[in-house]
């Protein structure tokens, strides 16, 4: 019996080992630290809108890196154009609707992934036509920048999104949209465990929010 429990105590510690390496192996890869944030484009009620065309910072190569960018509840659809110059670049922003609403929502959503310590980019709104061909205020239109992997949307990711991500898995709590972008970390339209790892190892040092391409 005490052979037996000294076999048990062996394994026991070479399973932390192996454990242990695979963590360092890990963080060793993952050498450039990076957050990752989701440009949203948000449309308030009764603005209709058929056409938007924004566009950012110009921003260097290596610090703000473009990965994909998603359609919104609002319909229509949302592109992005990266046009490059040099050692900089920019992004253009277009949202084409044919059958615009009044209700209010998301356009769409781009996502970049930034160096920590870097600076991302801002953007701007050129211009904005609605339904009827009319010129709007391009102030109609916010673009709110949201961490991803920031379920609870109070700018950190951390535990307590880890926990939260938890609960509407597991269907204890209802997230609304931006909470949706926010967690989709994998990209695969849907939350589920994938996304709930990518934010466990990145709370914990271990690697970069989104899954690495």
């Amino acid at each position: 019996m005490k052979k037996f429990k000294r076999i048990i105590a062996a394994l026991t510690s070479l399973v932390s080992v192996v454990s242990l390496y695979g963590v360092f192996s890990v963080s060793a890869s993952a050498s450039t630290r990076y957050d990752t944030y989701a440009y949203v484009f948000y449309s308030p009620v009764d603005t209709y809108i058929k056409l938007l065309h924004g566009s950012s910072d110009f921003y260097s190569n290596s610090d703000c890196i473009y990965l994909w960018s998603k359609n919104g509840s609002l319909g229509g659809q949302f592109s992005v154009e990266t046009m490059h110059l040099g050692s900089e670049q920019k992004s253009n922003f277009y949202y084409e609707n044919s059958s615009p609403n009044s209700k209010a929502g998301i356009m769409g959503s781009a996502v970049y992934k930034v160096p920590q310590g870097k600076s991302s980019f801002n953007v701007d709104i050129i211009s904005l036509i609605n339904d009827r061909n009319n010129s709007l205020d391009v102030k109609s239109v916010s673009v709110n920048k949201l961490l991803m992997g920031d379920v609870n949307l109070d700018g950190r990711v951390n535990n307590d999104d880890v926990t939260l991500l938890n609960k509407y898995i597991s269907g204890t709590v209802i997230f609304n949209e931006t909470q949706i972008i926010a967690a989709d970390v994998t990209n695969n339209g849907e939350i589920d465990f994938n996304d709930y790892s990518c934010i466990i190892r990145y709370v914990t040092g271990n690697s970069n929010i989104v899954v690495e391409e």
